[in-house]
């Protein structure tokens, strides 16, 4: 009899545990930077990695440009080091250009050499690199305002480009993570892209009107067509409005326990943002992002 009581309890115990997660946060750095290190400290067994942006483009021949003053993303990087959290940082498409992209795919180990200078130049202590590439066309010489450009054999290129691009970053410890969404046909061939990169982080799950839409944005990504090990489904931590199904605690237990229930590795949470009442990640996410990274059933 105490031999069954045993049995029972060890397989409760076990089903209350998942396997551990990792949550990355964008964080657009400022001179306020100091109170986001303060909210990750506070938040630390929630936190996995803080993606920085810092301002690292590109130009018009597609080569990397970094920021004329980078003293705050420094900042920002040895705090988080200090933290015990990682730093990564993102690289943004000049004017959304895919005539830019274009000419990255002619170099990628050029721009892979560029991207490890960086990592040089940060004293080797990111994490990896994540690539916000929309591209998007000008409207009235307005830059990114004249919707989706380019076709679907530039995503093919890209996921070429990206595959050795990761290669080598890879090969120096930095991961390759690359923003992804339904609304491109660059961006959304989930399944052809996400070979070559470490993470695919969804923008298109930032949708969150209820949780039927929810999941439908979901399922493009969570599917057998896309290894599961590449997948990172992307969050607004927020609502924009009180009383709507994001604003509700509900409405973070039902999208995490999806995460937990199909295994996906990561969620991306955009983003950490401290000038705010409340601040964003709202506190209700906190205790759910937190129980996602330890393993634990939300």
């Amino acid at each position: 009899t105490l031999l069954c009581l045993f049995v029972v309890l060890c397989a409760l115990l076990a089903a209350h545990e998942c396997s551990a997660g990792f949550a990355s946060y964008w964080y657009s750095v400022d001179n306020n930077y100091g109170q986001m290190l303060q909210l990750v400290e506070a938040h630390k067994p929630a936190i996995s990695s803080v993606i920085l942006d810092c301002g690292h483009s590109t130009d018009a021949a597609g080569n990397i440009t970094s920021p004329t003053v980078d003293t705050t993303c420094s900042a920002c990087i040895s705090g988080l080091t200090a933290l015990g959290i990682k730093a990564e940082l993102a690289l943004n498409l000049l004017n959304c250009s895919i005539e830019i992209l274009h000419e990255m795919f002619l170099k990628p180990e050029t721009v892979a050499s560029q991207l490890l200078q960086v990592h040089a130049h940060y004293n080797h202590s990111l994490f990896g690199w994540n690539f916000d590439f929309e591209p998007q066309a000008a409207k009235a010489g307005v830059p990114c305002q004249g919707g989706a450009s380019g076709t679907a054999a530039d995503g093919l290129s890209y996921a070429k480009f990206l595959g050795k691009v990761r290669t080598t970053l890879n090969a120096n410890q930095l991961r390759l993570t690359v923003d992804v969404a339904d609304w491109s046909v660059v961006l959304n061939q989930y399944g052809v892209l996400a070979p070559n990169v470490d993470r695919l982080l969804d923008m298109e799950t930032y949708n969150d009107p209820n949780l039927v839409t929810w999941e439908q944005y979901y399922h493009h990504m969570v599917n057998p067509n896309v290894s599961r090990s590449a997948v990172g489904i992307g969050m607004f931590p927020f609502a924009a409005k009180n009383g709507t199904w994001p604003s509700s605690p509900d409405s973070v237990k039902q999208r995490m326990s999806l995460l937990q229930r199909d295994n996906v590795p990561e969620v991306f949470l955009f983003r950490i943002y401290t000038e705010s009442n409340p601040q964003w990640p709202w506190p209700m996410w906190w205790p759910f992002l937190e129980a996602f990274v330890n393993g634990t059933v939300v």
